[in-house]
């Protein structure tokens, strides 16, 4: 099939993907705002098999941005192959980790079934027919281009790359919105058991930031005390003090540690 089709048909694989990774992840949230309940453990494993299946196609339409339909397509499915081949049947000490592990590896080998076959048929494929100095005169834009593209980004480019990471820092949004500890602990604990993160990068997500405004949380009161800013703290009401300031710094914790984590999920892998 020529170019423009193959591109509508991976196109409309992605959106759909992209929908019921949604759907599962709003069932979730519903049912943890809801309190929870037995199926909480089937709508997460849910998220986890709907955002394994849609990272590939996801992935796919950024590095098409970059090679075209014909190399993005067969540049995915190589990376596909060899990061199946990488993992194999490697299990972790945890559950929650393997399961999203299972779950990816179940999305790439879903992808691969799903783009077996597929290719441009370059005979049908337009080619452009534009005279060679019409073509040469965005030249000057598209080197400009590609310089901006090498410049550092703050939020860098590409789709979330990793489930497990998404579903940590929903947990921790939802957390912090109703003020519920247990998806506040789950949200760290996948954060710390991720293997996606260098020890170093869990150790920052899960006790770097939240040390950073516990003090910051200190550093309040202190002030208080001293009468530097904010109410002064009442003689003898110091618990009080803390105890009305302590949900904020939590809530301030796991939203940071949710930016963080949605950051990091947008890196792009090598």
């Amino acid at each position: 099939m020529d170019a423009t089709t193959l591109l509508s048909l991976l196109a409309a694989r992605e959106t759909a993907t992209a929908k019921d990774a949604a759907s599962s992840r709003d069932r979730l949230a519903a049912a943890l705002a809801a309190g929870g309940g037995l199926h909480l453990d089937h709508l997460m494993d849910e998220v986890l098999k709907a955002e394994g299946k849609a990272a590939p196609w996801r992935q796919l339409m950024n590095v098409i941005e970059d090679r075209g339909v014909s190399q993005g397509l067969a540049k995915m499915r190589q990376k596909a192959t060899e990061h199946l081949v990488v993992y194999g049947i490697a299990m972790s000490t945890s559950l929650v980790t393997n399961a999203a592990r299972l779950a990816e590896l179940d999305g790439l080998r879903a992808f691969l079934s799903a783009t077996s076959g597929m290719e441009v048929d370059e005979e049908a494929t337009p080619e452009a027919e534009a005279p060679v100095e019409e073509a040469e005169e965005p030249a000057a834009g598209a080197v400009g281009k590609r310089a901006a593209r090498r410049l550092p980004r703050l939020w860098p480019e590409g789709g979330w790359n990793n489930p497990l990471l998404l579903l940590a820092a929903a947990l921790l949004t939802v957390g912090a919105v109703l003020g519920s500890l247990i998806p506040l602990g789950l949200g760290w604990l996948i954060a710390y058991l991720s293997r996606r993160l260098t020890p170093a990068q869990s150790k920052w997500a899960v006790l770097g930031l939240p040390g950073t405004v516990a003090a910051a949380g200190v550093v309040w009161l202190w002030g208080r005390t001293e009468g530097r800013w904010g109410d002064p703290v009442a003689e003898g009401h110091m618990n009080d003090a803390i105890a009305e300031t302590w949900p904020w710094v939590l809530r301030t914790a796991a939203v940071a540690t949710a930016l963080y984590l949605l950051w990091r999920s947008r890196r792009p892998h090598g």
